[in-house]
């Protein structure tokens, strides 16, 4: 069984997903971090996006207990043509680059997803040392487009670190 990457085990402890949260993870790759989280849910749901074909593929192998189970929904699609009839409790993405730049069409629709008291988890990792500054364009777009930051985490790890921008719509 091969090890989770550090930064999948500590985005899963600061999202805590609770075992009834429904959850959608926007740019889920091979579904590291959407299993993790659907290890804790119960009665809950995640559902993953990702638009590459060969990446939803591993996530699947990685998660058939999950999908087999109920608690875990893969889908092949880009994020603005994601189409749920449900609201999410919490939002997550890694790495995925919209957040750092204008993308009022992306923000607006996940505003749309998001529960009224959900929250929106977003998180970075850069092939270098980052540190909480890295933040700073994640921020300003959340902000200029209507989101409250709740908080900033900074994960200190060599060689390289990640954060995490928790806000709410």
């Amino acid at each position: 069984m091969r090890k989770i990457a550090e930064r999948h085990l500590w985005a899963c402890k600061i999202i805590d997903p609770g075992p009834k949260d429904h959850i959608l993870e926007i740019g889920c790759g091979t579904g590291i971090l959407a299993g993790q989280l659907a290890n804790k849910l119960e009665a809950g749901s995640i559902h993953a996006i990702d638009r590459s074909t060969s990446m939803v593929e591993k996530a699947e192998k990685k998660n058939l207990r999950h999908l087999d189970h109920g608690r875990m929904t893969l889908h092949n699609t880009e994020f603005l043509n994601f189409e749920s009839p449900r609201k999410f409790d919490k939002i997550v993405a890694f790495n995925v680059n919209f957040f750092q730049r204008e993308s009022p069409r992306e923000l607006e629709k996940i505003k749309e997803l998001l529960e009224g008291d959900g929250s929106l988890y977003v998180f970075f990792q850069a092939p270098y040392a980052i540190d909480v500054g890295h933040a700073d364009p994640i921020m300003e777009n959340l902000l200029a487009n209507g989101f409250k930051v709740q908080m900033v985490e900074l994960m200190p790890e060599e060689p390289i670190s990640a954060l995490g921008v928790i806000v709410k719509a």
